[in-house]
C-alpha cells in the first residue's frame, strides 16, 4: 500500500476515534448528571466515570502509538464492552425514570383525594353549624312554652282558690278558653318533640349535640306530664 495512502486512512481512523470519544464523554457527563439526579449509587457513577476514561486512555494511546503496535481487536472488544455498560446504565436510569414517573402519578392522586376530605370536612361543618342553630331555635322555643305552662298554672291556681267567689258561666268560659290554650301548648310540644327526633340520627362523634338533644327532650317530657295533669284537673 502506498504509505502516503496509508497515512492518510490512519489519519482518518484517529479522527474517527477523536470524534466518538468526544461524543462518550458528553454522553458519559449527562449520564452521570442523570444518576446524580435520580439517586444512582457511588459504583454506578464510578463504573460511568470509569468507561469514559477508558475509552479516552485507548483513543490516546491509539494517537500516539500511531495504531502501529495496538491490538485493533483487542481495542475493538473493550469498545464494545463499554459500549454495553453505556446502554445498561441508561436502561437503569429509564427503569428510575419510570418509578419517578409512578410516584408522581401517586402524589396526585393523594393530592386529589385530600382536596376531596377537605371538601367533605367543610361540608360536615356546615351541617353541623346548621344542626346547632335548629337546636338553639327548638331550645328558645321550650322556654317560651314552659312560660306560658307557668302563666296558665299560676292562673288555675287562682281560679280554683277563687270558685266559690266567681260567676259560674265565666268560670266556666275561661276554664274552656284555657283548656283549647293547653291543648295549643301540647300540639305545639308534639311538634317539638317530632323535630328532636330527626336529630336522633346524628352522627356518634357529636357527643354534645346528642346531649343537648337528650336534655331538651327530657325537657318537653316534663312538661308534657304537667300538660296531662291541667288537663286531667279541667276534665
Amino acid at each position: 500500500m502506498n504509505k502516503k495512502l496509508a497515512e492518510e486512512i490512519e489519519n482518518l481512523e484517529l479522527k474517527n476515534y477523536k470524534h466518538w470519544s468526544s461524543y462518550y464523554a458528553k454522553e458519559a457527563e449527562k449520564s452521570q448528571a442523570l444518576l446524580k439526579l435520580f439517586g444512582f449509587s457511588k459504583n454506578d457513577l464510578f463504573l460511568s466515570e470509569k468507561c469514559s476514561k477508558s475509552f479516552n486512555a485507548l483513543v490516546s494511546m491509539a494517537m500516539q502509538l500511531k495504531l502501529e503496535s495496538v491490538n485493533e481487536t483487542n481495542f475493538s472488544i473493550s469498545l464494545r464492552e463499554l459500549i454495553s455498560k453505556k446502554f445498561d446504565l441508561e436502561a437503569k436510569l429509564n427503569e428510575r425514570v419510570n418509578e419517578t414517573s409512578d410516584l408522581n402519578e401517586k402524589l396526585l392522586q393523594l393530592n386529589l383525594f385530600r382536596e376531596t376530605l377537605l371538601k367533605d370536612s367543610k361540608s360536615l361543618e356546615s351541617q353541623i353549624s346548621t344542626e346547632k342553630e335548629n337546636l338553639q331555635e327548638i331550645e328558645m322555643k321550650i322556654q317560651f312554652m314552659k312560660g306560658k305552662m307557668e302563666k296558665y298554672k299560676t292562673e288555675i291556681s287562682e281560679m280554683k282558690y277563687h270558685n266559690d267567689t266567681i260567676d259560674k258561666n265565666l268560670f266556666h268560659e275561661k276554664i274552656l278558653s284555657d283548656f283549647q290554650n293547653m291543648k295549643i301548648i301540647q300540639k305545639q310540644f308534639q311538634e317539638a318533640r317530632a323535630q328532636l327526633d330527626t336529630y336522633q340520627g346524628l352522627p356518634m362523634n357529636m357527643n354534645l349535640a346528642q346531649l343537648k338533644i337528650q336534655q331538651l327532650a327530657n325537657e318537653i317530657e316534663s312538661l308534657e306530664h304537667q300538660i296531662d295533669e291541667l288537663m286531667g284537673f279541667m276534665n
